[in-house]
């Protein structure tokens, strides 16, 4: 079968490589056949192989998480043959014609949105598992960090949930999304230049939705409100981080983690919106690419580009 392969950092290659087997399969897993995946801010470090990265040189399909599929074998008393699925590929090795995956956490779809457009469902579960621990979110003031797909998947949802004002902030032009996706302004900026001029009127909520680094972190301490809350949602590639803590306590501040849990709740009510308002899926998808092509994909997925926000690979 075809499966891009991580030859070194930044270069991938399709190669021919050996299926997965209906007797490889353990009780609660499938295999699924590829049919489309989304390119995630967190598989960017993976491409490039930086220090921490779980990368591998020879790891057939990887790093593709996001995936929309076809189930061709199965032992989960959940899932059919046949059945489209979408959710997250098992050890982010998506990127071939078809892998092993743990059922639990892929749903089944009847949609009448295309693959490319029900990928969509995978991270906004993260967004909303993510949300689902926040109870003050109506008439609050909100900031978002960071200006990808998640964060514009952060602010429409944050309005969704009542925020009163939702403001991004990015060092990405992102001007054009104003009045869309839920947000009231956007802030052309590095998130400590934006931190640093902030006056008495601070957020009550600040999404970190970039990761990867300690810096917006910190930014996002240093911007929210007394008695504040953070959502430290961007993927860290550190084990430890040298945080504000001083500064967040004094602040009386609180913050949230984590990753996803319940995949099979977030993932439905996820695709439960999407299929109630269409029209976002299909505005946050601005880039496709054949699975040919996957190098231009993660290519164009990793560089600051006007207009860009989710990029798809599809089969």
């Amino acid at each position: 079968m075809w499966s891009q392969v991580l030859l070194s950092p930044g270069c991938m290659e399709l190669q021919d490589v050996a299926a997965p087997t209906a007797a490889d399969l353990r009780e609660g897993e499938v295999i699924v056949q590829f049919l489309c995946g989304g390119i995630c801010g967190s598989d960017a470090p993976h491409f490039y192989g930086e220090p921490g990265s779980i990368a591998q040189a020879g790891d057939a399909g990887f790093p593709l998480h996001e995936i929309v599929g076809r189930v061709l074998e199965t032992r989960s008393p959940t899932l059919r043959v046949g059945d489209r699925v979408v959710g997250h590929a098992t050890a982010g090795r998506g990127l071939c014609e078809c892998f092993t995956n743990d059922a639990a956490q892929l749903i089944a779809v009847d949609s009448r949105l295309s693959d490319a457009e029900v990928v969509v469902v995978q991270p906004l579960a993260t967004v909303m598992c993510a949300l689902s621990k926040l109870t003050a979110v109506r008439n609050a003031r909100v900031a978002v960090i960071g200006l990808g797909t998640i964060g514009m998947l952060f602010s429409q949802m944050l309005k969704v949930a009542g925020a009163a004002q939702v403001v991004g902030v990015d060092r990405q032009d992102r001007l054009e999304w104003r009045g869309r996706f839920g947000l009231d302004e956007v802030i052309w900026s590095s998130s400590r230049n934006w931190a640093r001029s902030l006056g008495s009127e601070r957020p009550e909520i600040v999404i970190e939705a970039v990761g990867h680094q300690v810096g917006t972190m910190n930014d996002a301490i240093d911007a929210v409100g007394p008695g504040g809350h953070i959502v430290a949602f961007g993927v860290p590639d550190d084990l430890y981080y040298p945080v504000a803590f001083g500064q967040l306590f004094r602040k009386n501040g609180s913050m949230t983690t984590g990753t996803t849990d319940d995949w099979r709740t977030h993932l439905t009510n996820a695709w439960l919106y999407l299929e109630d308002n269409p029209w976002f899926a299909r505005e946050l998808v601005t880039h496709r690419f054949p699975v040919t092509e996957a190098q231009l994909a993660f290519e164009c997925a990793t560089t600051p580009v006007r207009g860009r926000l989710k990029v798809v690979i599809e089969a």
